[in-house]
């Protein structure tokens, strides 16, 4: 798993909270997640449950293969 928190994991994700101008904080808030915790899944260094992705599907407003198409 990536240690560099920066990495573009999950890039489709990143986008879409660009393009909808949500921030970390704002998705962690809506999820129930700790900010940091959503930062480490978002870099790769922790995996997301199916929950948490259908749930960022559903409050990004797009498709769940789409959103976690990684490039890795």
């Amino acid at each position: 798993m990536p240690k560099n928190l920066n990495t573009m994991y999950y890039p489709n994700i990143r986008l879409q909270m660009a393009n909808k101008k949500m921030t970390i904080d704002a998705l962690s808030r809506k999820l129930g997640m700790h900010r940091n915790t959503l930062v480490k899944k978002l870099s790769g260094e922790r995996k997301f449950y199916i929950e948490e992705g259908t749930a960022i599907a559903s409050i990004l407003d797009r498709p769940y293969d789409w959103l976690f198409k990684r490039e890795d």
